[in-house]
This record gives C-alpha cells, structure tokens and sequence, in this order.
C-alpha cells in the first residue's frame, strides 16, 4: 500500500478550519465498548472494537517473533469507559472520554514477558464519513500516516458538512497513526491504524520487558473553513515546549549563492569545470597563476554585487570544485586539499577578501565523508555509515571557522543512512537534535539544511526554493511553521522559479523575516526583481 510522507500530507489534508465554534460531540457505548461517535446528524463510529493486526517480540537475534493473537480476553468497563484485549503476554488497552468538539482516545500497550515488544500493529477505531473526504489521498485510498519525528501529526478529514482532525496528543512520542483504508466502496470505511516506528536499522524495543506504553490521540470535530492552527492551538505550544525556540540570527539581509564549478565543463586543461569554460587552461605553475588571478576578479565582481543587493555574505557552495561527479557538492572543505589543490592554496586569501568587503561567509557541508571509491571506477565516494554523522558535521564547521573564518552552513543531503533487514541501504532525514546540537555547539553560525523537518526551524533556518519540486513550490516559510515558530525563518530561494508570479508571497515572506537567495557571481537577470522584492518588503 502506497504510503504519502507525513509533511505532504499535512499540506495535501490540512483543510481544517476553526475549533472554536463547533457543536459539542456525543459518544454512545454498550456492554462491547463504543457504539457511537455523533456530531449533530452525523455518526462517524462503524467499529469500535480494537483490530489487532501485528504484534511481535525480538529474539536473542534481534529478529521478529510474531505473538499468538488468537482467543484474547475481551472486556468493556463501563464506568472508566475502557475497552481491553489480553493475552498470556500483554493487554492492549483503549479508553475513550468526549471533552465537547473532542474524542480522546487513550491507548495502553502492556507487556508482561521478559523480552522486549518490537513491533505493534493496530486499529483503534473504524469510521465512516457520510461522503468520501476531499483530496487526492482519500480518492486513491492512500495509507496516510504521521511519524511523529520531529513534527506534528494531525491530519484532517474534509467530509464536506464538516471536518474530523486526527491527531497525535503527545509530540515527543514515537509512534506512526494516522487514516488507513478499510472497507472499500460502496460503504467506504477508515481505520484509524497505529503501528510502532521505524527504527531505521537499529534495535529497538517498542515496550521493554515488563513494562507499559500509554499514547494519546483524539478526534476532534470541527467546522469547515476553521483554520488548522485554531483546531491545533494546544499541540503548537505542546510541540514549541519540546522543541524551544533558539534561534538568534537578526540579520535578515539577502545571501549571496556562488557556485563556480560544473563538472559538464570539465576538461583536461580545467579538470574540475571551473568557470564553465572548458578551454580554460589550469594546470602546471602558469595555471595555478592564471587560476588564482581569474578567482579574484570573480571575488570583486561577486563583491560588487553582494553590495548592490544589500547582501549580509556569501555561500560557496562548491569550493571543492566537480571534478568527480560521483561527489557533486562534496560538502567538505577539508578536503579542498586533495579535490582542487589549486582552490585550497588560496582559499583563505579568498575568503577574507569578502571579509574585509564587509561580508559574511559560508560553505557546503554534507553529513558524509568523503572516502576512496570502493567500486573500482570512482577515485572518490561518499560514506554516510560507520560513524558520527553529527561530529563529522561538526568538524567540518571548525574547520572552516578556523581557516576561512565562515558563519554560513548551507547542509547538502541531510540525512543519514541505514540498513533495512533485506541489507539494502536507505536514507532518513536526520531528528532535529542533530542540528540542535550543532547549534549549541556553535551559536555564532546559522545552519541551513535542505530538507527541512518542522523541528529544524527551532535552531536552523531551512532551505526552502521556490521552483516545484518534491520539498519546493515555497515562496515564504510555511504558515504551519510560523504558528509553531511565530519568529521561524526560511532561506528561500527563487531562482528558477516563478518569482514574478509568486512575488507577492515572497515580499509578504521578506517582511516576516526571511532571507532571500540569489545568484552573485555574474548579474543574473533575475536580480533586478529580486531587488525590486526587497525593496518592497523594507517598506
């Protein structure tokens, strides 16, 4: 079953509107447990049993050992409005209580053997809607669930008369839930699923031994056309209390984008594609010469641009030139050394002629290391695995402060790598105490990582570009964010995007405090809007 990521489906489902208003909700239970969930003519519940699809423990190895789920012990007290499933090995356990526009729905994940739980599979409730919910997700029945990581998971159900939002009470718990197909048409049912995490490679028990696991979710009914951030409000200051507000970067001016290298350029006169020019003759000592005197004139011009936009700095997102395709970006400048020797012996002459223009500085850097190629093709790889992707992070930042005396970190591919059990590798966005930890460790910086988490926004300010893409189409930090992150901020940039069309999102976006992107080694064309965009948004 397709599943949709959990930051699409907020912006693909968060139609919800307004909490304040909505009529009150009933709830109906019998000797079995709940019967009804009603808001006015509507009745939402078509099962109110427990489905308990999956549950597991881990063996000495590390591997699944699926329970025996057959013939549980059923009961239903009525008083505390509790439904339980037990076996020789645990309960799960789920109790309802209606506060007015408000199903919650405590669950209780028991286990009563010596070995850890690893994994759960459950349905809490079925419902149906009185018609199909709007949105691509509930027309091709995709599975929609929140991870939780470092976001909120609230997702909502657009029924046309009104809207049911699903959400995950507790922000600091790791758990996926969320809507999963039930019956299909033409008497078209949703489960509400909840299912233990991805451990992304490592072992993990889900509930240890001998002990319990309580979450807590709630339905919550609203009007059409109430806001998210309305329906939300108590989640926001939940999550914001979780992941507090650090961030101190009040300088908001522009930033400069030089990327010097293209290894389509390359050749054996200009191995690394400097300049785009391929007839450019580098090599030997008249190279070396001729390679440092064309990178000042770059230097004064990109200077001289900077300062026509009103620029805070510069990011150099390519120091290590492309001269291996297999390491674009490579996201280290310690490795300048040995990746375009000829950048390296001049790099901190360089730098510092932006610095004393007045200008800030930055580089690339990559959760990655950059290690011989073990194909037998590649002279050089990247290796995300085997290591401390955070210090080697870190790392990389002293090393620039202390060298080339940069404060800008634009981080490439933040993610990390891990082993799935069928011994293929895969990525995952790197948890928000990564770059939290980055943060502390180095104040006077700001860290810009590509592929933002809302989390990040706490002590980052994330790439965000307008051109559509998978994480694009972004005039402006996301109001989600801001109603967490009233002071969030984004690095947006519009280059290559309809920034013409989009202009009014982008001045709104600027005068909240984000900092625009822009090419400034050559006079792009598209500069002299973006000035007019700035001009704009200092009114």
């Amino acid at each position: 079953m397709r599943a949709i990521p959990p930051l699409l489906i907020a912006i693909l489902l968060a139609t919800v509107t307004r909490a304040g208003a909505a009529s009150a909700v009933a709830a109906t239970f019998d000797d079995h447990g709940l019967a009804e969930v009603r808001r006015g003519a509507v009745q939402f519940v078509k099962s109110g049993q427990l489905g308990v699809s999956y549950v597991a423990f881990a063996d000495e190895n590390g591997k699944d050992v699926a329970a025996d789920r057959s013939n549980p012990t059923i009961s239903f007290e009525k008083s505390a409005q509790r439904l339980s499933y037990s076996w020789p090995w645990g309960a799960i356990r789920c109790r309802y209580t209606v506060v007015e526009s408000r199903l919650n729905l405590e669950l209780t994940i028991e286990n009563d053997t010596a070995g850890p739980m690893s994994n759960v599979e459950l349905n809490l409730l079925e419902l149906q809607f009185p018609r199909q919910p709007t949105g691509g997700s509930w027309e091709h029945r995709y599975q929609m669930l929140g991870d939780n990581e470092d976001d909120i998971t609230a997702l909502g159900a657009d029924y046309g008369s009104g809207v049911v939002t699903f959400c995950n009470d507790d922000p600091a718990s790791a758990v996926r839930s969320g809507f999963s197909p039930g019956a299909n048409a033409p008497h078209e049912t949703w489960n509400i699923m909840v299912t233990s995490p991805n451990t992304y490679g490592e072992q993990k028990a889900f509930v240890a031994p001998r002990n319990q696991k309580v979450f807590h979710f709630s339905l919550r009914f609203s009007d059409q056309g109430v806001p998210l951030s309305a329906v939300i409000r108590d989640l926001n200051e939940k999550f914001a209390a979780v992941h507090p507000f650090k961030l101190k970067w009040p300088d908001r001016r522009p930033i400069g984008m030089l990327s010097l290298s293209n290894g389509g350029h390359r050749s054996a006169t200009n191995p690394r594609g400097w300049f785009n020019d391929p007839q450019a003759n580098f090599v030997g000592p008249s190279g070396a010469k001729r390679f440092r005197d064309h990178m000042f004139q770059v230097a004064d011009q990109s200077i001289a641009i900077l300062k026509d936009m009103g620029a805070q700095g510069m990011i150099f997102w390519d120091m290590e030139g492309e001269e291996y395709p297999e390491i674009t970006y490579a996201g280290d400048p310690r490795a300048t050394s040995k990746l375009a020797p000829e950048m390296d012996a001049i790099a901190p002459e360089f730098f510092e002629r932006f610095h004393k223009a007045g200008m800030r500085t930055g580089v690339c850097i990559r959760p990655a290391r950059i290690v011989p190629g073990w194909d037998g093709k590649s002279k050089w790889a990247n290796s995300q695995m085997g290591f401390d992707v955070v210090e080697e992070m870190n790392q990389k930042i002293i090393y620039a402060k202390k060298r080339l005396g940069c404060l800008l970190y634009y981080v490439d591919s933040n993610v990390r790598y891990y082993f799935k059990p069928d011994g293929k590798a895969e990525s995952h966005l790197l948890e928000a105490d990564a770059f939290k930890k980055l943060a502390e460790a180095h104040p006077d910086v700001l860290i810009i990582p590509e592929i933002p988490r809302p989390a990040y926004w706490s002590c980052t300010a994330p790439y965000q570009e307008l051109r559509p893409s998978f994480f694009g189409n972004h005039a402006a930090t996301d109001s989600r964010v801001r109603d967490i992150y009233p002071k969030a901020f984004s690095v947006i940039n519009p280059i290559d995007g309809p920034a013409a069309e989009r202009k009014a999102d982008i001045v709104e976006g600027q005068r909240r405090g984000d900092i625009l992107l822009f090419h400034c080694w050559y006079m792009d064309n598209q500069n002299k809007l973006f000035k007019s965009i700035l001009k704009e948004a200092a009114k």
